[in-house]
């Protein structure tokens, strides 16, 4: 079944999200800088047996901003509180990834009779101390407005970001590859060195396997 993109209106922003299938409610909640695209290997897979739905959240994808739209996670959870209650989502199994585990984690632990089950993928840690210190710097008013115009001026290190999330670069799909080099008409995953610890990895497993 092909999803379908739809709208709502929450707290006085347009919300947009996709929907695919029938059944019981299932909620997919993207990480940061991700939105319902993200989902779009599993929207039809699980849109055989469940009702799905993938949401922007508010100030991602094609959802609007809004310069007053609290961050915080609680303040987050009880937006997709609300984002159930406008869909008549009484209870639901829900899905985070990233920022959205976090909350998603929020969320289920406020309000356990909405959710049937919860399920994290990589989530982040609220409670964790690494990178407080970069994190108080961009909450400084002067660095917090220039930030965002340096970030796009740097755009040729997205890539090398990107890619020591890879153990191995080649396993960019095309898709990275055309967010990272647009303009580019070669593969750059293919020409990528892959990481010397999954190499050493890969040869601990192998002599394990021999030996055991």
């Amino acid at each position: 079944m092909t999803p379908v993109s739809e709208n709502r209106q929450l707290a006085g922003l347009t919300v947009h999200f996709q929907r695919s299938g029938h059944g019981p409610a299932l909620v997919l909640i993207h990480g940061l800088l991700g939105y319902s695209f993200s989902w779009r290997h599993v929207l039809d897979r699980f849109g055989a047996e469940r009702e799905v739905y993938a949401l922007d959240m508010p100030g991602s994808g094609f959802s609007e901003c809004s310069a007053s739209l609290d961050p915080r996670l609680p303040a987050a959870a009880e937006r997709l509180l609300t984002f159930l209650d406008i869909n008549g989502i009484t209870s639901c199994d829900l899905v985070g990834s990233s920022y959205g585990g976090a909350t998603a984690m929020f969320l289920t632990a406020k309000h356990p009779e909405r959710i049937r089950s919860l399920t994290l993928v990589s989530p982040a840690n609220p409670w964790s101390h690494i990178g407080r210190r970069r994190l108080a710097l961009l909450r400084l008013r002067t660095i917090a407005r220039i930030f965002p115009a340096i970030a796009r001026k740097v755009h040729p290190l997205h890539g090398l970001a990107i890619r020591r999330m890879y153990g191995d670069p080649r396993r960019l799909g095309r898709e990275v590859e055309y967010v990272l080099y647009p303009e580019s008409d070669h593969s750059m995953a293919s020409s990528a060195r892959p990481d010397r610890r999954v190499d050493r990895m890969e040869r601990i497993v192998a002599w394990f396997g021999k030996h055991l």
